[in-house]
Formats: C-alpha cells, sequence, structure tokens
C-alpha cells in the first residue's frame, strides 16, 4: 500500500499467483477446466461479494484454491461480518454489553492493530483476513461483554476496512 512515501491505498486488486481448481489442478482453458466469472454466477455458486472474500484469503501473490472448501471458508467470514452488522442495527438487544473488561477491550484493539499492520505488510489479506475473524467470532461470543461503545468503534473499523478498503461491504 505505500508507494514513494505515500500512504494511500490502491483502488485496484491484482492477482498474479495461479488459480487452482477443485483437486488442485491449474486452472487452464485448454485442460477444459476453467470457469468464468459470468459462469460462475450463473451456476449459482456465489456472488461478486463472496468470490472477493476467497480471493482476499489468499496473497495477491501466491496460488488461489477454487474449491467448496474454500468457497464454505468465504461464507463462514460473510455470515461472521453480516451478523455483527445486525448486532448493531439492533443497538445491541439480546447482548450482555457491560463497562469494564478492560482486558478484553485491549485484546480486541491489538487485534484491529494486527490487522492495519498486516495490510500494512506487502497488502497481506490471508493473515489480515484471519484476524478479522478472530476479533468478529471474538465479539459475537455469547458470554463477550465489552462497552457498547468500544463494540461500536471496533465494528465501524471492522466496516471500514471491509467495506471501503476491500470492497465486501
Amino acid at each position: 500500500p505505500r508507494h514513494n512515501g505515500q500512504e494511500e491505498w490502491c483502488p485496484l486488486f491484482l492477482h498474479l499467483g495461479h488459480l487452482l481448481v477443485e483437486g488442485g489442478s491449474k486452472m487452464s482453458k485448454s485442460l477444459g477446466n476453467s470457469i468464468t466469472i459470468g459462469a460462475f454466477f450463473a451456476q449459482g455458486l456465489g456472488s461478486a461479494r463472496l468470490l472477493r472474500c476467497l480471493f482476499l484469503q489468499a496473497h495477491y501473490r501466491s496460488t488461489i484454491q477454487l474449491s467448496t472448501e474454500r468457497l464454505d471458508q468465504a461464507r463462514h467470514f460473510l455470515s461472521l461480518y453480516d451478523r455483527l452488522n445486525l448486532i448493531d442495527r439492533r443497538g445491541g438487544e439480546g447482548n450482555r454489553f457491560t463497562v469494564g473488561q478492560e482486558q478484553l477491550e485491549l485484546q480486541l484493539h491489538t487485534l484491529l492493530q494486527q490487522v492495519e499492520q498486516h495490510l500494512a505488510n506487502d497488502f497481506d489479506t490471508p493473515h489480515a483476513m484471519q484476524t478479522m475473524q478472530q476479533t468478529m467470532q471474538l465479539l459475537l461470543k455469547e458470554e463477550t461483554t465489552v462497552h457498547p461503545l468500544t463494540f461500536l468503534a471496533i465494528r465501524a473499523r471492522l466496516q471500514q476496512i471491509l467495506t471501503s478498503l476491500l470492497g465486501l461491504g
């Protein structure tokens, strides 16, 4: 993300690695195992948002595995994010947010710092996505209790990263 001393994020994503299909073979038109994005959508395999999430699970210079397992992982990540957003829309109803829990709140803020460090380190989206998933899982645990303002601040930062930066809105 940093180029010539500037700290602006690039608005485009370019993948340079190979795309592997189920079974681990390289996707290739000549092998007859390729699928276009249009065909992916037409076959009901997923949405553009799901594909973006799948691609973000791999580093831009590494191989991406297009498999049922990887698609399920991307679906799980997006379901956590959607659940987190639903809690905010309900204003925290049904959740036991309480004042305190300084250690937990520090852990949540540390996880967010790690996300930003991963993204600043050669746009390391796989580790950033893993850390965001840990953060969301922690926030969604039934026994997790944090101050409502802490919850809203962390949720807002996750939304900013996932929507504005990574295009998963």
